[in-house]
Formats: structure tokens, sequence, C-alpha cells
């Protein structure tokens, strides 16, 4: 998931697209959340363009693309729709924030057991 994020997220950044430059950044963080759990957070931002407030009511429905409707998207619009299916089947969250001067904030949090050891 992650990694199509990123991937979206460079295409989002690219001149021939939305904006003349931009910044992709990844982050990755883990930290205990109970004595047998630990919690794992993936972050996405891009600082191109955000997503309208009208796009974004919308985002996580099937079959929805944000963004310029002027540019040629590729697939169907179901990554987002995917994603946050799978990370509530791993008792997670998909959550998404987005700026209209600083970008958009993908992010996905799950919880994990530890192993015995």
């Amino acid at each position: 998931m992650v990694l199509k994020w990123s991937n979206t997220s460079r295409k989002d950044i690219q001149p021939s697209t939305y904006t003349p430059f931009g910044i992709v950044s990844v982050r990755f963080a883990a930290k205990p959340s109970t004595e047998n759990t630990v919690e794992l957070t993936f972050e996405v931002a891009n600082t191109g363009p955000a997503i309208s407030e009208e796009t974004a009511q919308e985002l996580m429905a099937p079959f929805i693309q944000g963004g310029d409707k002027t540019y040629q998207f590729q697939g169907a619009g179901l990554g987002l729709t995917l994603s946050k299916k799978l990370a509530e089947m791993m008792q997670g969250q998909l959550h998404f924030a987005h700026d209209t001067e600083k970008g958009n904030i993908f992010s996905i949090r799950i919880y994990l057991e530890l192993a015995n050891s």
C-alpha cells in the first residue's frame, strides 16, 4: 500500500501534471501499544496541489479519482478503497489529510501482535 501511495504521490508532483516542483516523503514509526502489541504507522506526504474539499469527501469511495480532471489518469480508482479495507482487516485505520498550502498526507495505522520469544 505504502509503495503504491508513494508512486501515486510522485506522479502528482511531476512537472507534466500539476506543479513544477514538489517533495514526496515516506515515514514509518513503530511504538508499543500494549504489552503484546505494537502500533505501526506508515505515512506518505506530498507537497503537490492538495486534493479539493469536494473530492476529499468522496475519496474513499470505489472508482473515484481525485485531481485535475483534464489529466489522463491511469487505474480504476480503487487504490484507496482497497487500502482502507486492508487496514480495517488488520484492525487499523486509513487517514487522509490535506491542506491547500501544504499538499496531501495519507497514513495507515495498524496494530500487530508481538511474537512470543
